[in-house]
């Protein structure tokens, strides 16, 4: 039992709570990328869903969810809300600015696409998903 006087156990528990979370979330993304391997797209989507309700602060979980989404489901708006939350956790990724701006172009938005396409050059500059579709996007297709 714990002494519910002295403030340092509750805190420890919590603490060892959130890691055992964390453990658990890795074990899912794991899972999640081997599922991704074996072309079994919905548990991967899962599985990386489940991955970011055991550990809510890793913007990875969360961009490889919104990449399938976008790739797989062809759910533009959920992988553009997804992939802000990775985005919002500090994420500054080039593969998070394609995905944004692949999910903008889904939606219409051509310049807003551009832009996070440009965005991610800046930080990759030979990344070459990016460089195509920048390319293709500002050809109109």
């Amino acid at each position: 039992t714990l002494d519910k006087f002295n403030k340092k156990y509750p805190r420890a528990l919590k603490k060892i709570v959130g890691q055992e979370g964390a453990l658990q979330a890795r074990q899912k993304f794991k899972e999640a990328l081997e599922r991704e391997g074996q072309k079994d797209y919905d548990e991967a989507i899962r599985l990386y869903r489940e991955a970011t309700v055991l550990d809510n602060d890793n913007a990875q979980y969360y961009t490889r969810w919104a990449r399938l989404l976008l790739e797989y489901k062809n759910n533009a708006s959920q992988a553009k809300s997804i992939v802000q939350k990775a985005f919002d956790l500090g994420g500054n990724e080039p593969e998070q600015y394609l995905i944004l701006g692949l999910a903008l172009k889904e939606q219409g938005q051509r310049p807003a696409a551009i832009a996070r396409f440009e965005k991610g050059l800046e930080i990759d500059p030979k990344n070459k998903d990016l460089q195509k579709a920048l390319k293709r996007t500002q050809k109109g297709k």
